[in-house]
């Protein structure tokens, strides 16, 4: 079988999150390195915190609130001007050196970008890079905007199972029952894609129905 569409993750993957350390050490000389690394640790923290409390906020908001945090433990003092020039370079991150070739070199498979990012950050780097053309759109819109409130944003098993078993092993505040949407739902979620798409390439194929190759 063909391979027809490819997923990337945004941050670390396609983007580099360290780009951002030329603007914090102009901004903070002799700060730079341990900005953008208390940063990304810190926004990270939040947003796994955030599911477990179910405290939805968006990823923008949680970034701005990281950015915000690593400055006051560092005891450096900024103004609203220098703030919103680190903010916008995370709106418009470098590429890796290597990004725009393999995606080159994946055409013509559709491509798409899976992240907990808010949309408008996405937007917002995939434009700056010149790939707007490119992607097929962001699935994470749809499930930020359908769930987050619900779930926090997590979006995967892993991220959510992962926090729910150290709130149960510290005696946070869990919400386990809820669990089972994130097992069953990409199992049910898988079965639901295969059974669509042989029902539109081969609708004799559908619910059971031998198709007719394999007879």
């Amino acid at each position: 079988m063909s391979i027809k569409a490819v997923v990337f993750d945004a941050y670390g993957t396609l983007y580099d999150i360290q780009s951002v350390a030329d603007i914090t050490e102009d901004a903070f000389p002799g700060y730079g390195e341990i900005i953008t690394q208390i940063w990304r640790i810190k926004q990270l923290e939040y947003t796994w915190l955030r599911s477990l409390m179910r405290r939805y906020e968006d990823f923008a908001v949680v970034t701005r609130n990281s950015l915000a945090y690593t400055l006051r433990v560092l005891g450096l003092a900024y103004d609203a001007v220098t703030f919103e020039r680190v903010i916008d370079k995370y709106m418009h991150l470098d590429l890796y050196p290597d990004a725009t070739s393999a995606l080159a070199a994946l055409r013509p498979r559709k491509l798409a970008i899976l992240s907990n990012g808010s949309p408008a950050m996405l937007d917002s780097v995939v434009r700056a890079a010149g790939f707007a053309g490119i992607f097929i759109g962001f699935i994470v819109y749809g499930i930020i905007i359908l769930v987050g409130p619900i779930t926090g944003a997590a979006l995967n098993p892993a991220r959510q199972i992962g926090p729910e078993l150290l709130g149960l092993a510290i005696g946070a505040t869990t919400h386990l029952d809820q669990l089972w949407v994130y097992i069953a739902g990409p199992i049910l979620g898988a079965m639901t894609g295969v059974l669509a798409c042989r029902c539109v390439q081969a609708p004799g194929c559908c619910c059971g129905t031998a198709c007719p190759e394999a007879t």
